[in-house]
């Protein structure tokens, strides 16, 4: 299994136990150098959306995710760089794909604009300075917002009593 594989799969048990685990255990703090932070920015009134701070790799970030009728659509991200600067991007989803990333790079203010079908190929976005990297870790980063987006509502609607 791929390293990658691995990472992945490590984040979708940890999201998996935060989740449905029993409340009265501590949350857990860390899988590998990803750490879940407790804490979610104050609550919005509007249901369909689901706020929550992440700190994964080392690289803080808030996010808003959106959900219609109880399916993530989008996510809006505000992470810190390395360099200590402020990125954003959104992504859209439909049926647990990505769909399209626009917004800075990982670690970079260099704007991307990708777009994919629902099989996972990319559609648009490959430039002379978009790398298979770049793609890559959009991709990663994306399903690890999603996880977490998904855990985060579920562990709200189970606390709700929903």
């Amino acid at each position: 299994m791929s390293h990658r594989s691995s990472f992945v799969t490590s984040i979708f048990c940890l999201l998996a136990v935060i989740g449905c685990g029993d409340k009265s255990a501590p949350p857990v703090q860390s899988v590998q150098d990803t750490q879940a932070i407790t804490s979610a920015p104050a609550p919005t009134n509007d249901p369909n959306i689901t706020r929550a701070k992440l700190n994964a790799h080392g690289v803080p970030s808030e996010y808003a995710a959106e959900f219609v009728d109880e399916k993530l659509v989008k996510i809006n991200e505000q992470r810190q760089s390395v360099a200590s600067q402020a990125l954003v991007g959104e992504y859209t989803f439909q049926g647990g794909r990505l769909l399209s990333y626009r917004g800075a790079k990982a670690q970079q203010p260099a704007a991307l604009d990708l777009q994919f079908d629902l099989q996972g190929t990319l559609l648009s976005g490959r430039g002379p300075d978009v790398t298979d990297e770049d793609i890559a870790t959009i991709r990663d980063r994306a399903q690890l917002l999603r996880s977490h987006a998904l855990a985060q509502r579920a562990a709200r609607g189970h606390s709700d009593g929903h």
